[in-house]
Order: structure tokens, then sequence, then C-alpha cells
């Protein structure tokens, strides 16, 4: 929205890097004026030859505006570690009250599903990550991630396997232990 809020500014690609995005794209502010735009998708420069087939190849690409989104950063790889992501399952980046930086992904690498959560540091200039949940499955579950705040407390959630699980978050990048959802979850279709 343009300052004088009367109009939408024409877009923008932030996607200098990567393409593909898919299913994953997310933005978040903090309270300083700080944007955040992150998308699993593929580098242009591993496009070919990488040795990396499918969803083996994407990965969390970030951008940052420290002016409220006039102008963004060269998008970058989150993280250096090759986890994947799976393309159809969405993603969520967020800011806290406290202006900590996380994101929750489905990782895709090896018949392998996981939730990773990633925070990030030096005011996202790297990510510090960990695997919250695995799931062992050769298939795209087209799920989705989200964040709830309260106070200080963060919690991520997401599904495996047709159940809801959730758990605390800290800046620090240490997290609780999944908990599931109260009830027997039903298995969610698949799409192979």
């Amino acid at each position: 929205m343009m300052p004088a809020n009367s109009e939408f500014e024409p877009q923008r690609n932030l996607m200098r890097h990567s393409f593909g995005l898919d299913g994953g794209g997310s933005v978040a502010a903090d309270r300083a004026g700080n944007v955040y735009v992150a998308w699993h998708g593929i580098g242009k420069s591993d496009a070919s030859g990488s040795g990396k087939e499918g969803e083996a190849r994407r990965q969390v690409w970030i951008t940052k505006s420290e002016d409220a989104g006039r102008s963004f950063s060269t998008e970058d790889k989150a993280w250096s570690q090759s986890t994947g992501a799976c393309g159809c399952c969405g993603m969520k980046i967020f800011a806290d009250r406290r202006g900590n930086v996380s994101a929750l992904y489905r990782s895709a690498t090896e018949g392998v599903i996981g939730i990773l959560c990633s925070h990030l540091n030096d005011h996202a200039r790297s990510f510090r990550g960990s695997l919250l949940h695995k799931w062992n499955v050769n298939a795209c579950p087209m799920s989705s991630l989200d964040f709830a705040e309260n106070g200080t407390i963060v919690v991520g959630a997401w599904e495996t396997g047709g159940q809801v699980y959730w758990a605390r978050l800290s800046d620090g990048g240490h997290t609780s232990e999944p908990v599931s959802a109260p009830g027997e979850g039903r298995a969610a279709s698949i799409h192979a």
C-alpha cells in the first residue's frame, strides 16, 4: 500500500536467484519496521547439475526489508544445510513481539518428510534450525503450518499423519517435545 493509503504500489519480484515458488511463501513484520519474506524454491544456479531431483532440490529462501517494505535485500538461502522442502506444503515465517523471527516448513529428503523449525539469528543473516517431527512418507501431504503467540510463549502447529501437533518454541532455538492435539486424527489424503 502506498504511503497515502490510496493505492497499491506495482508488484515486485523478490525471486532473483530462485524460482519455482509453489505452496510455500510467507510474510512477517516486526514492530521495528522489518519485513521478512520467505519461500521455498529452487536456486537458479542449482537448477541443473546439482545431482538432486524433485523436492530435495528445494530450499528455503529469505529476503528482508529494513524500511517497512519499501526496499528488499537480494534473497539468500536461509541456511546452508540441504534439507529439501515439500513443494506443495505451505511454510510460515513469524516475528514475535520481542523481534525474534522463526520459520516452520516441511523438509523433504529421501522419502522422509519432516517439520523443521528455524530461528533467525543476527537480524536475519543466518538460521539455526531443528527437526521437530519426522514422518516417513514418500508423498506430498499438502499440509500447512502456523504460529500462535501469548505473552512470551510462541507455539508452532502442524499436521503429521492425520494428527495435529504443536510445540513451544523459544528464541534460543530450543523447543518442547511435540504434543498431539486431543482426540484421534483422521488420515489425511496424500498426493503422490
